[in-house]
């Protein structure tokens, strides 16, 4: 170790004594400065670093170059992180809302972070078909193709391609519509779609960022345009009866002669299947409850007025024959019968057998009748 000090030339009083003049005056004062500089100064210590080194840590190196924001990639892989942007306004409309229909698709977003997007990618959710899908037009963007990616189980990426692409400044509006996707086939109403954006090394510019949720629905009857379906739309054996809610086909849905025997299964036509409105047959006994209705044989009467709701003098038909008691056998009492509504009113029927009352039914006979309801044809 060295030290090193500040001297000075020493100030006696025999120097002192001598007539000094303007010149002498200035270095004296000039030397007395730095007399009482020196003497209140510390002791400057100059140590070799060598000494040093062996004990002291080296320093860090501090570089001035500025480096590249580091990203982390989409498949998982080691590297820093850096959130990406996520894009605004993302949206995703379809032209139909039915399941398991083709749709036009539009993917539209605005752009959070200046780049230069080379592809936009877009994942549907599962269950929709993409593998057929047609680019209509890109709006926002420059000029590209298509591509489809994945299954349809976990959800198929359309991915647009630019051909030339350019740098796109951030708050750019962006549309991409596509045609022939086919819905998926359940419906939901919290569907969404996610949209990517990369640059030419395929590092992600904004995103991934899901749209807002669209609704898929099952067909209802006011999906239908009247007359749309039609027999040549109908696969064969593709309407069952577990397909018919009860009730839905009644005689207005049959077009006329649009029922022939070719189209009836054997056994299917059975007495549970039509409606009472359509077919209803009916026993009136020679009881309290038959006599409520009209039916009172006792020998004496030959014509009686029935009441049933399902009688119509114009869309009815009835069908009638009166047999003796069933405790006597219900053998057929040899008298012809015949029956027909009530003109006018409806809502009951005239039987009478023969003409007199020599040909009325004995007391305790039973009326058989049938109504068959049709659409009216009067000429």
């Amino acid at each position: 170790m060295t030290i090193g000090l500040l001297t000075h030339e020493p100030c006696t009083a025999s120097r002192l004594r001598k007539p000094i003049g303007l010149q002498g005056a200035t270095r004296f004062a000039f030397t007395s400065i730095i007399v009482v500089l020196v003497i209140s100064s510390p002791i400057v210590i100059f140590a070799d670093p060598v000494l040093h080194t062996a004990s002291a840590a080296p320093l860090p190196t501090i570089s001035t170059i500025p480096l590249a924001p580091s990203t982390i990639g989409q498949d998982g892989k080691e590297g820093d992180f850096t959130t990406q942007a996520a894009l605004s306004l993302a949206r995703a409309t379809q032209t139909s809302n039915i399941v398991n229909s083709k749709s036009y698709y539009d993917i539209s977003f605005r752009t959070s972070t200046t780049g230069i997007i080379k592809t936009i990618q877009m994942t549907f959710p599962p269950g929709t078909y993409a593998g057929t899908a047609l680019l209509v037009e890109a709006v926002g963007i420059g000029p590209g193709a298509i591509a489809t990616s994945g299954t349809t189980a976990t959800g198929q990426t359309v991915t647009y391609t630019v051909t030339n692409a350019v740098n796109v400044p951030a708050s750019t509006k962006v549309r991409i519509q596509l045609s022939n996707i086919n819905n998926p086939p359940d419906p939901s109403s919290t569907l969404t779609a996610s949209i990517t954006t990369r640059d030419s090394s395929n590092a992600i510019i904004d995103g991934p960022t899901v749209t807002n949720a669209y609704n898929i629905k099952q067909i209802g009857t006011n999906d239908i345009a009247d007359d749309a379906i039609t027999n040549p739309k109908i696969a064969d054996n593709g309407v069952t009866t577990q397909k018919i809610a009860p009730g839905n086909v009644d005689t207005d849905n049959v077009a006329d002669d649009a029922i022939t025997t070719p189209k009836i299964a054997d056994n299917s036509v059975i007495s549970t299947k039509p409606s009472e409105s359509f077919m209803k047959r009916v026993t009136l006994l020679d009881n309290a409850a038959g006599n409520a209705l009209g039916w009172n044989p006792n020998g004496g009467t030959f014509e009686f007025v029935i009441s049933e709701p399902n009688a119509d003098f114009d869309t009815s038909y009835v069908s009638a024959s009166v047999t003796a008691s069933r405790i006597g056998g219900g053998s057929l009492i040899g008298i012809p019968c015949t029956a027909a509504p009530v003109w006018p009113g409806g809502n009951a029927f005239t039987i009478r057998c023969g003409l007199s009352p020599s040909n009325s039914p004995p007391d305790g006979s039973e009326l058989h009748y049938m109504v068959t309801s049709l659409p009216a044809h009067v000429l």
